[in-house]
């Protein structure tokens, strides 16, 4: 199982201005790859004052679909009327396997499953449609899995300073995870997805972001994390940033054995 969120920041070179903002989830895989598309849960959030949990897909194609779907495999403990409410354009079908199947209607889409109760997480059947059909593995709705969960307690917003030369610019917040966890041997990791301007060198880019973890140790039940940010940028850095937008996603993942 893994736990992930994504931090974004913008900046602009020569008055440089960064901004986080984290997106919580949980999945089993980063990204399940069906052919050319890319499936990845992004998200398992349990809204306790409604007694619902959603599951939140996406599915990233390399060109605009022409009649493919996908199927979320659903087992026999999700009953039609569980569902609170989902994505439209999804049906019931039998085939492949029992589940919800979703018609795909762009390149980059996301998909959304209400369920009522509280659901973990864990390993179910995907597949894509099309002129064949492609089936893989990732976390859904299941019925007899280890509890994992993480919280963004505080720090969903994070920026820096104005940056106008070379230095170590620390963040103005921090970032307060809360992890719930029913079993020991759970890890926390990241990485970074860049989007950079023509010319920027992505590795200069990729080394100015340091993160700093305070000591925590993984344990059963609540265990907090605390993430502070910082920039360090030096004068020959700014000659591979040239002037423009550029984007750093950070991808925390949070996996059992």
């Amino acid at each position: 199982m893994v736990l992930s969120s994504r931090v974004v920041r913008l900046w602009t070179w020569g008055l440089l201005a960064a901004c986080l903002v984290l997106l919580m989830g949980v999945t089993d895989a980063l990204a399940v790859q069906l052919g050319d598309a890319t499936i990845t849960l992004q998200s398992v959030t349990y809204k306790k004052n409604q007694d619902l949990t959603r599951f939140v897909y996406r599915v990233v194609l390399p060109d605009d679909p022409s009649g493919e779907t996908w199927v979320l495999g659903l087992g026999t403990c999700v009953l039609p009327q569980m569902i609170n409410e989902a994505t439209s354009l999804c049906t019931w079908t039998e085939a492949p396997f029992r589940g919800l199947e979703f018609a795909l209607t762009q390149k980059k889409q996301s998909f959304r499953v209400w369920l009522q109760g509280q659901w973990d997480a864990g390993p179910v059947d995907i597949a894509l449609l099309h002129d064949d059909s492609m089936i893989g593995v990732i976390d859904g709705p299941f019925c007899d899995s280890a509890s994992l969960a993480m919280e963004l307690v505080a720090g969903a917003a994070i920026s820096f300073p104005d940056i106008t030369g070379p230095g170590t610019i620390l963040a103005d917040q921090e970032t307060y995870l809360r992890v719930t966890s029913s079993a020991l041997g759970w890890m926390l990791g990241h990485s970074l997805e860049l989007s950079v301007p023509a010319g920027a060198s992505e590795e200069v880019t990729r080394q100015l972001l340091v993160l700093t973890f305070q000591p925590y140790a993984p344990a059963v039940g609540e265990t907090d994390i605390y993430i502070s940010y910082a920039l360090q940028i030096n004068e020959d850095d700014f000659r591979s940033l040239p002037q423009g937008t550029y984007v750093i996603g950070i991808l925390f993942t949070l996996s059992t054995d």
